[in-house]
């Protein structure tokens, strides 16, 4: 039995106004255990539609074929539409380059009562307090000999009485090691902030992954040999590892696929239906879909971390 869907399609063009695009007609249908899909074009006649559910038996791609050029006349433009390269996706943020501790720097070796004269020209003293050590307090290794007991601390306080958590970054930030540490300090917060924006960015991308092969209906039949690695992209932190777990994708030119490492002591190997180098993997093959090759192929290559 051959099911006929007409689908809406983006082609993700960034100065494209009127996506999505469509519909386009595509035919559905099982053969020997394997789900399969053909394109049929813009604007399915009513009699090329009753043409297609008709179609049973063997030989189902020719008998499609057949129906498509007899009752129907697949416009050039939408032939081309389906024929382009994959869609574009908006590019991950880039990382920049980690940048170098400067080890050479003003006041490299300076002593602790440098530093405290330096802290006194600009309001800030340090304080003996005595403190009552609670529960939460001796949490801290230094304090946790004194639970339920009182002892005397040094608090490092502004002219305001501002308790100052951090001595060094506040050194760094009133200029005590010159400019070149202010420096690395805000190029070290301006790539920190890269790095959590970039795996924001990669967890939003896999969600949206996950969420679209969730749709599509796959086939776990298929024995598989292993994929190079130009064709295999992941997930940073959730590749494959040498404990026999993890998740990749691969896209090729007729199919993509899911790839769960199944090798991890206790997973049941009968399972398995790719050679992924250890005891093996479970890889389900879904219908080549532009939009999601796009997006997977975003994702950095190979299998590992």
């Amino acid at each position: 039995m051959v099911t006929i869907r007409e689908e809406m399609v983006h082609c993700n063009k960034k100065t494209c106004t009127t996506c999505p695009h469509g519909p386009y007609g595509y035919a559905y249908w099982k053969e020997g255990g394997k789900l399969h899909r053909k394109y049929l074009g813009k604007g399915i006649s009513k009699e090329s539609f009753q043409r297609y559910k008709e179609i049973k038996g063997a030989d189902i791609l020719e008998q499609i074929e057949k129906v498509r050029t007899k009752f129907q006349k697949v416009p050039e433009v939408a032939v081309a539409a389906f024929s382009q390269p994959d869609p574009v996706v908006p590019p991950l943020p880039i990382i920049p380059q980690e940048p170098t501790y400067p080890h050479n720097y003003k006041n490299k070796d300076a002593t602790r009562k440098e530093m405290n004269d330096f802290l006194r020209t600009k309001g800030f003293r340090w304080r003996k307090e005595t403190i009552y050590v609670d529960g939460a307090m001796a949490m801290d290794p230094e304090l946790e000999d004194y639970e339920g007991d009182f002892k005397n601390i040094w608090v490092l306080r502004g002219s305001d009485g501002t308790k100052i958590e951090n001595s060094e970054m506040l050194l760094r930030d009133l200029g005590f090691y010159g400019d070149e540490i202010k420096k690395y300090n805000d190029e070290m917060v301006i790539y920190n902030n890269a790095v959590r924006e970039r795996k924001r960015a990669i967890n939003q991308r896999a969600t949206e992954i996950r969420e679209k092969l969730r749709g599509l209906e796959g086939d776990h039949l298929e024995k598989v040999d292993q994929f190079a690695d130009d064709k295999v992209y992941h997930v940073p932190g959730d590749g494959f590892n040498i404990y026999g777990g993890g998740f990749a994708y691969a896209v090729t030119d007729e199919a993509i696929w899911s790839i769960k490492n199944n090798g991890m002591d206790g997973d049941n190997w009968a399972y398995n239906n790719y050679k992924s180098g250890g005891a093996g993997a479970i890889a389900v093959k879904y219908s080549h879909d532009p939009y999601l090759a796009a997006l997977i192929k975003s994702l950095p290559q190979g299998f590992y971390d």
